[in-house]
Parts: structure tokens; sequence; C-alpha cells
């Protein structure tokens, strides 16, 4: 795990409530780490068109992993929507704000 992983993740799950009931706690939790990912890689400048492609890769990616798992889809959008959602609110109450080396990878990791 990169160091920008490794920031987002420890955010992402410090920040997000439980109460999620998925089939399976781990594709939620990837989408939740890509959807952070996402919402840092647009304070970066990252185009809606570069995340949803970076969206779409991780999630290809991790489904190729868990392709037995029923609900992988709305398992890893539902984790998705929750990161962004955890960013966003960092981002706004100023808890949290990538620094030029995290955006230098996200924006490397959207192209």
């Amino acid at each position: 795990m990169n160091r920008y992983t490794a920031v987002i993740a420890a955010a992402v799950l410090a920040c997000a409530s439980g109460g999620v009931h998925a089939q399976d706690d781990g594709i939620v939790n990837f989408g939740k780490i890509v959807g952070g990912n996402a919402e840092n890689g647009k304070a970066c400048g990252a185009s809606q068109s570069q995340i949803d492609g970076y969206k779409a890769k991780q999630k290809q990616v991790m489904q190729g992993m868990y392709a037995q798992v029923k609900n992988f889809g709305s398992d890893f959008d539902n984790g998705y929507k929750l990161g962004q959602q955890t960013m966003q609110k960092a981002h706004a109450t100023g808890t949290y704000k990538p620094d030029a080396a995290i955006c230098k990878q996200l924006l490397s990791e959207m192209r």
C-alpha cells in the first residue's frame, strides 16, 4: 500500500460511521478508499472524466478478485459513496486536505 492510499484509508475508516450491512465488508471498505481518493483527486484538480475513469479501473480490478460475490457492484458503489461523503466532510471542515505529494500521486493514477 503506498503512502497516499494508507493516509486515505486511515482517514476514511476513522471518519466513516458503521451501519453499512453489505455482503462483503472488504468490498465496501475498498469502495470507501476509492471514493475518498476520488474526492481528493477532485480537490487536486482532476477532471470528472479522470475521476470516472479511475473509479471504473479500480472497480474492475477489485471485481476480478471478487467475481463470485453476488452483490459486488452495489457493495462497491455503497462504499464509494460513503468514502466520497466522508472525504467531502473532511475537506469542508478542514480536518484533511491532500498535500502536494498526495496530489501528484493521485493525478498520476487518474491519468
